[in-house]
């Protein structure tokens, strides 16, 4: 039988959602302003256990997958999830938009 892995979160959760950027943010997460519901969850997936529904409109569904840390992986980057309720320190980062010389 396997395992159910550690689940920090449930169905129906609303979520934050931020990526590791090691250069630019020395290790630190960024929140990348995209939040969404978590629609389901399967425990013994270790490997992708949250679905995440996005509010933006730009994707239905996103997989993170169980990592140490509360750390999830996403198109080969870093991803954590953290409730929309919870206050995170995360640091303002200057964005650069092409086009755009300010």
């Amino acid at each position: 039988m396997e395992k159910e892995a550690q689940s920090k979160y449930k169905e129906g959760d609303r979520v934050k959602i931020f990526y590791l950027e090691p250069e630019l943010l020395q290790n630190k997460y960024l929140e990348i302003g995209w939040t969404g519901k978590i629609i389901k969850v399967d425990p013994f997936n270790q490997w992708w256990p949250y679905i995440v529904k996005l509010d933006n409109g730009k994707q239905n569904t996103v997989s993170f997958s169980f990592g140490s840390r509360n750390e999830w992986n996403f198109n080969d980057k870093e991803i954590k999830l953290e409730s929309e309720t919870e206050n995170i320190d995360i640091p303002e980062i200057p964005w650069k938009e092409e086009g755009n010389n300010k």
